[in-house]
């Protein structure tokens, strides 16, 4: 490397009468190398080489994160000293792969250029102003995929490290702020070796079923008819053109004219498609965490609500009474179809309104949009009369549009707040996992929810009515065609009940699938005829566990008798993450949860 000098250090250690020479290298990380290094790893620098016991602490660290291949157990024999010193050639140019850590040091006063000296994060803990401190901890830098516009690049923090000057201190510490799991000897730790077994054995569809979607919908009859019932339909959905007070109204416009079909895949060849496991008994903590947690499965609990006192108690009549005034936030919907993606030439403002350049070259679908429901704010009472229709929820629709109203993901803490009393949160979950939302769904029960991924852990709890989830897993993101969608919201008119197709946004979706399940166009999206479904009903009663970014799309069904359907369902800190939207990103555990590792290892 040009731009950095590297130090040769002979260590002598004397054993049983030999002596062994041991020749080190440490690489000099300037502020241009610490740069390019955060892109990839943390950058641990000594700023003093006056200090011999941390120099030679350092040359050691070399050893436990090697920029080369890690050293294999194996391989450290006669060289296994006692204090675990091994030390080998580590620069990056040498071996080529990085621990996830670089070690180095830096010579002389450490700033970005002349007027950008390093700014320290914890300055404010040293109380001496004359304190200059030995050693420098950069963070990696994390890519950020969930914006698609460039912003300038501010110049990195730098951490003060504290932590004790021993080796074993500073590897903990390194471990615990890169996601590492080395040794002093640069060996894998048992806690390393203990994620990469979850991740080895993670669950795939394809261990209970070789089903694909290519195979399912081997059949291309079936759409584009409408028939009587909620399990296949099609529709038509028209915008609207405007009065002479610029107001939506019913009147076609053959040229936003756009089907809605429905089209259930187990409908087709619901014995084929692989179902998720269903469990008729309380499961341990144990039992989750090993055979469904760290392996990222799905799994129904079969009547594991039912003991709720919500079950029994949250009839229509009860929630009318005790919050009938109170004022919640609905979706609005066309046909009962949620957040689909449709073609972008359907809206008004297609043509007129541009997003910025820099954003569409880098859309891989810029043809498409992903449909946002509608909104609006109205008293329970008056949300829970949309559900009596039940003759909109059973005429076929052919040429007008049924409104679906949708009480969905609603923080129960903030509209229901003495309902969580009625709830018996899994122990099972709440054990290992932390919670982050509470939330109510409530409709009509006839709904359906596009194909996408949460990145939560979920545990969905049907009250009333039924879901029929259709998943694909994570591993395979590439034949769920993952990426950023341009959106669109739907306009309502609450007074002629009418949708229309003509706001256009400047914000992308990030887990929304751009292929329809349902009818796929296997032309432009032909990886998707590979994937392997899994069908996940649950009946009333039932629960679900669905791990993180597993792909679902809901069908919803009501209660025979109320009419309605009823869930809610608590959202978690995912065990198990990864980067997002990043078809090639695979599953990692979460560092939130690093304790159960160390504590199941």
């Amino acid at each position: 490397m040009a731009a950095s000098m590297n130090v040769l250090v002979s260590f002598f250690v004397v054993m049983t009468l030999s002596v062994y020479e041991v020749d080190c290298t440490l690489q000099e990380l300037g502020p241009d190398q610490v740069l390019r290094a955060i892109e990839d790893s943390c950058v641990f620098v000594l700023l003093s080489r006056e200090n011999e016991v941390l120099w030679n602490n350092f040359l050691k660290l070399s050893v436990a994160f090697p920029s080369g291949d890690t050293i294999d157990a194996g391989t450290v024999s006669a060289m296994d000293f006692k204090d675990g010193l091994k030390c080998s050639n580590t620069l990056n140019e040498v071996s080529g792969k990085n621990s996830g850590v670089s070690i180095g040091y830096h010579e002389g006063e450490f700033s970005w250029n002349r007027d950008e000296p390093l700014i320290w994060m914890n300055r404010d803990e040293i109380r001496r102003d004359d304190y200059s401190p030995p050693i420098a901890f950069f963070s990696r830098r994390p890519r950020d995929r969930k914006c698609l516009l460039k912003t300038p690049q501010r110049k990195p923090m730098a951490e003060i490290y504290d932590s004790g000057d021993d080796v074993k201190s500073m590897v903990d510490f390194l471990n615990s702020r890169c996601g590492t799991f080395q040794t002093v000897k640069g060996q894998l730790s048992s806690v390393g070796r203990y994620r990469e077994s979850i991740l080895r054995n993670l669950f795939h569809v394809s261990e209970i079923s070789n089903i694909t979607m290519g195979s399912v919908l081997q059949d291309p009859n079936g759409v584009g008819t409408c028939t009587r019932g909620r399990n296949h339909r099609s529709y038509s959905f028209k915008a609207n053109t405007k009065d002479k007070l610029g107001s939506p109204i019913g009147m076609p416009d053959e040229k936003y004219v756009h089907e809605f079909p429905r089209r259930q895949v187990n409908n087709l060849k619901n014995a084929e498609i692989g179902e998720c496991e269903r469990i008729s008994r309380p499961l341990s903590k144990e039992e989750f965490f090993y055979n469904f947690l760290s392996r990222s499965k799905p799994f129904v609990l079969v009547g594991a609500v039912r003991q709720w006192r919500a079950y029994t108690k949250w009839t229509k009549a009860f929630l009318q009474d005790k919050y009938g005034d109170k004022e919640v936030h609905i979706k609005l919907a066309p046909n009962g179809i949620f957040e689909g993606v449709e073609d972008i030439s359907l809206w008004e403002d297609h043509g007129t309104f541009q997003i910025p350049s820099e954003v569409y070259d880098q859309l891989p679908f810029p043809d498409l949009v992903v449909v946002r429901p509608g909104t609006g704010n109205l008293k329970f009472s008056e949300f829970l009369k949309t559900m009596d229709d039940t003759e909109q929820s059973e005429t076929c629709y052919v040429n007008r549009t049924r409104v679906s109203a949708y009480l969905e993901y609603s923080s129960v803490k903030t509209y229901f707040k003495e309902l969580e009393d009625d709830l018996e949160e899994f122990e099972m979950a709440s054990a290992y996992l932390q919670l982050k939302h509470l939330n109510i769904w409530l409709s009509d029960g006839n709904t359906l929810g596009k194909l996408h991924f949460d990145p939560y852990d979920n545990l969905l709890c049907q009250i009333r009515g039924k879901k029929q989830l259709t998943l694909f897993e994570p591993h395979q993101n590439r034949q769920l065609y993952e990426a950023h969608i341009q959106e669109a919201l739907l306009g309502f008119n609450n007074f002629s009940k009418t949708f229309r197709r003509k706001t256009l946004l400047d914000s992308t979706s990030m887990v929304m699938a751009p292929v329809d399940i349902q009818n796929p166009d296997f032309k432009r999206f032909p990886e998707f005829a590979n994937a392997k479904p899994l069908n996940c009903t649950i009946d009333e009663g039932d629960a679900l566990f669905m791990p993180a970014f597993w792909w679902h799309e809901v069908q919803s069904y009501p209660n025979e008798t109320e009419g309605r359907n009823l869930a809610i369902n608590y959202w978690y800190e995912p065990f198990l993450q990864k980067d997002f939207p990043c078809q090639e990103c695979p599953l990692d555990v979460n560092p939130e949860y690093r304790h159960l590792l160390r504590r199941f290892a």
